[in-house]
């Protein structure tokens, strides 16, 4: 059995047809998830773009010790476990988080292609004169990366120069070559649609033609209230055109496979780190960006919820209501392919669901950002299998005259945020699954028994506690 995992940075659950969305064009997505099982109730983890990959690589609850930074060198990681048994390991994508600044998670992989030019890639220094103002409002913190992008992006003509296009172009071309190893793992990471949004003008005159206004393409990651309802609508249409760019080449992607005979034989994961507001609960983004780090905002199902699709040759195609994470990825991925998992991993293999044998494996799923180092910020989601959320923010605001900058519309401004957050909210999805209705002190008792089994959680994976006291006050 070969295995293929597949993440798309940023990609909404519920912009995706397969996941009941009416308004955006995914017929690949669809088809795919129409084939496999589609899992209702996957949740991130550690977030967002470099921890998510370390769950995926690790196997474990990295939130409880791991930062955004380099991997450690001391991890057990899949590639490597991979291609000790005899498995091609071979890693493809555009996300340069992965491999910029010796981050190391090319560790392990028998060889890696770094698409070159996605944001934060510094590759090209021209042409001199990018002027961002009209295409973004977004923290002086990022100005460089996007300008760095835009170069990158200068001599783009057609649509199979973008992106997405390449990586996809890139992994066909690796697969020809390598389709007759007795056994290889291809992890392909695209980092659309996350933004910078431009897809080619089509894609976005699909959703919200004859637009005249700026074309906001990096927004603030803020309280949404800062554009006009146009420049709204036109940001969900940019991200639209990103999601039907990555699945015209998703398509391309499945048939090459096919004609290659390899959907006989080859497992398919696909998934991603984490969502993204467009408005919803008055935000724009996943967090705010203070100084270069992120200071963390409520993870609600927009952002948490994430897709988690598996095909598995042979399989009959359905759908799961279990529990899963990203830190299931790497046990799921060495049960397929028959190789022992390492002690170190936490997560749970996939197989006994995708084989019926059982119905859940885990009763909880945490979602947050690091709580090792992060006294000041504990926001997280716990989520159960008896249908409730909750969000346990408490966030404390950054000391004075610490406030970042940002140019909206040309002017410069301080961060914009929402005035006051509660500290603590319940909903219950199954009647709320836009989570309107703050159950939390209504049904006190339900976020007290969550809150124990949260804290319990957290105590058997060793957080320090300086960063369990934090959190141990519901």
């Amino acid at each position: 059995m070969n295995v293929i995992t597949l993440v798309c940075d940023t990609l909404r659950r519920d912009h995706l047809g397969c996941y009941g969305n009416s308004w955006i064009h995914t017929p690949n997505f669809d088809k795919l998830a129409g084939m496999s099982t589609v899992f209702d109730r996957a949740y991130l983890h550690n977030f967002p773009t470099v921890p998510a990959r370390s769950d995926m690589w690790t196997g474990r609850y990295t939130a409880a010790y791991f930062d955004w930074g380099p991997l450690p060198r001391e991890e057990t990681i899949l590639s490597q476990t991979l291609s000790d048994d005899g498995v091609t390991t071979m890693l493809i994508g555009d996300t340069g988080n992965l491999f910029r600044d010796d981050y190391f998670f090319s560790r392990g992989f028998d060889a890696f292609h770094w698409i070159r030019g996605q944001v934060a890639d510094r590759y090209q220094t021209a042409p001199i004169d990018i002027d961002v103002s009209d295409v973004a409002d977004v923290s002086f913190d990022m100005t460089a990366d996007l300008v760095g992008y835009l170069r990158s992006a200068n001599d783009r003509r057609y649509e199979e120069e973008f992106l997405p296009a390449e990586t996809f172009r890139d992994a066909i071309r690796w697969l020809e070559m390598n389709r007759k190893w007795d056994r290889f793992y291809l992890h392909l990471d695209i980092f659309d649609p996350h933004e910078p949004w431009d897809p080619p003008q089509w894609y976005v005159d699909r959703y919200d033609p004859g637009y005249e206004g700026r074309e906001i393409i990096f927004p603030l990651y803020a309280a949404a209230d800062y554009l006009t309802p146009a420049e709204l609508k036109h940001c969900r249409a940019l991200y639209a055109g990103e999601v039907s760019l990555v699945d015209t080449w998703l398509g391309r992607f499945m048939v090459s496979l096919e004609n290659m005979g390899l959907l006989e034989n080859t497992a398919i994961i696909l998934a991603s780190d984490h969502g993204f507001y467009l408005g919803e609960h008055n935000w724009m983004g996943k967090t705010s960006i203070q100084k270069g780090l992120h200071r963390f905002v409520p993870l609600y199902e927009e952002v948490a919820h994430v897709p988690q699709i598996v095909y598995l040759p042979g399989a009959k195609p359905g759908r799961s209501d279990a529990l899963v994470q990203p830190v299931d990825m790497a046990p799921t991925v060495l049960d397929l392919m028959g190789v022992p998992t390492p002690e170190t991993m936490q997560g749970s293999s996939w197989m006994p669901l995708l084989r019926g044998e059982v119905n859940s494996v885990r009763d909880l799923a945490w979602s947050g950002p690091p709580v090792h180092n992060r006294g000041k910020y504990r926001p997280s989601t716990i989520t159960t299998n008896e249908g409730w959320s909750m969000i346990h923010n408490g966030m404390v605001e950054p000391p004075a005259g610490d406030r970042p900058l940002y140019a909206v519309d040309g002017k410069v401004r301080e961060e914009i945020l929402p005035a006051s957050l509660p500290d603590t909210e319940l909903y219950y999805l199954p009647d709320d699954p836009h989570q309107q209705r703050n159950l939390f002190h209504e049904r006190r008792e339900v976020a007290e028994d969550i809150h124990r089994r949260y804290i319990k959680f957290l105590e058997e994976l060793n957080v320090p506690e300086a960063a369990l006291e934090l959190r141990r006050q519901l």
